[in-house]
């Protein structure tokens, strides 16, 4: 959109949307709007040739411009406020786009919105922008509420994200989706630290494997219906700056609209927190629809004389014991001092050798150490000694 500052743009454009709506003025608008799309090929009349022989000719949109219209578009949504404006907007003029069928497929959300896929060496990270301190011990990286978070709307299927840092947000993952088609596949990744829930699924079909949720000022997972499955995951909250919510919440109700919670399920997982239960689950009441939960293998933190153990297979209690919740890790924030993590497992944490061995895409922890094939540890990372470097 740089041409909006040609001498053909600048002062119509000025005109038109901060003075008054003259005849002269919106005829003045009119010719800067031609110059702009013929000098912007993110705008789909840039691709509509009129000839004298043969009339009208849409040509084929260049799939970078289809992406950069798109997101054109969202630029006026997110002004507004309003993420969901765009897809009101595209089902009141679409039948006014002439050439709508060589992009409707993604106008209309049948691509996924992210697919990103890092390496151990390479993650992906998503992060605020700021690279200095707030304070002469706090790195602006280490607090949350920096950028927004990553939603994935209803209706974007087969998302993938895979090593991936998603950090210092507002809230981390947000999912909006039908539990019919898979939204969500999270793989060996990190959501830590954001000012809202960690990963929000609201009812849509999700995998969580090989990852790490921690430290929300909302829930860490916070499941609101759907098919939701949890594997060798860590969801921890310790979140240092106020009053937070819960490790996990989970409910088939929301603002009186009911949805069934088909399934969620974790395997070789470890849910806790700093209070003395961490697992919340809530459902409508004097209704049949689906409220199924299963745990295990897993350490989790919540009243054992409280659950069904039914739902709660070969699991650690931690409110059993009197252990301290924080020994299960090796580093928890210092206040004042130091505000990083360090998740992985401490030698004496009682997440080690509960887990029950998967093969394939399980065999790696999420920094590739090898599990062992009986009894690996429960959570995204499978226990190592400290080397002498102190990692």
């Amino acid at each position: 959109d740089a041409s909006k500052r040609d001498d053909e743009e600048f002062m119509p454009y000025a005109n038109y949307f901060y003075g008054e709506k003259s005849p002269e003025v919106e005829q003045q608008f009119n010719y800067a709007w031609l110059h702009h799309i013929h000098h912007n090929p993110h705008h789909w009349q840039h691709w509509m040739l009129q000839n004298d022989e043969d009339g009208l000719n849409l040509l084929e949109i260049p799939y970078l411009s289809i992406i950069e219209m798109i997101c054109d578009w969202w630029a006026f949504s997110w002004n507004k406020g309003n993420l969901y404006e765009i897809f009101t907007w595209y089902e009141k003029y679409k039948n006014n786009i002439l050439n709508i069928n060589y992009y409707s497929v993604i106008a209309k959300k049948k691509y996924p919105l992210y697919v990103c896929k890092g390496t151990l060496e390479k993650p992906i990270t998503f992060r605020g922008d700021r690279l200095d301190k707030l304070l002469w011990y706090l790195p602006y990286d280490q607090i949350d509420a920096l950028w927004n978070g990553i939603h994935i709307f209803g209706g974007s299927t087969d998302n993938e994200l895979e090593f991936c840092d998603i950090h210092s947000g507002c809230f981390g993952i947000r999912v909006d989706g039908t539990a019919d088609s898979q939204s969500l596949t999270l793989m060996n990744s990190i959501v830590h630290n954001v000012a809202g829930h960690g990963l929000d699924l609201n009812y849509c079909a999700a995998m969580v494997g090989n990852s790490q949720i921690t430290n929300s000022m909302g829930n860490c997972v916070n499941v609101t219906g759907g098919v939701v499955n949890f594997c060798f995951s860590t969801i921890a909250q310790f979140y240092p700056w106020s009053e937070c919510g819960h490790a996990l919440y989970f409910t088939n109700i929301k603002n009186d609209t009911i949805y069934p919670l088909h399934e969620l399920a974790f395997r070789n997982c470890i849910v806790t927190g700093y209070e003395d239960d961490e697992i919340f689950g809530t459902r409508v009441e004097n209704n049949d629809a689906d409220f199924n939960y299963f745990f295990a293998n897993s350490l989790v933190l919540t009243d054992s004389n409280a659950v069904d153990m039914e739902r709660f297979v070969d699991c650690v209690f931690e409110s059993d014991t009197a252990f301290s919740k924080k020994h299960n890790f090796r580093r928890l924030t210092i206040p004042n001092k130091d505000y990083s993590c360090d998740f992985r497992l401490d030698s004496i944490s009682k997440a080690r050798g509960i887990g029950e061995y998967i093969s394939g895409q399980y065999a790696l922890d999420r920094n590739g150490i090898v599990r062992p094939n009986e009894h690996p540890d429960a959570g995204c990372y499978q226990f190592v000694g400290i080397q002498a470097d102190g990692h």
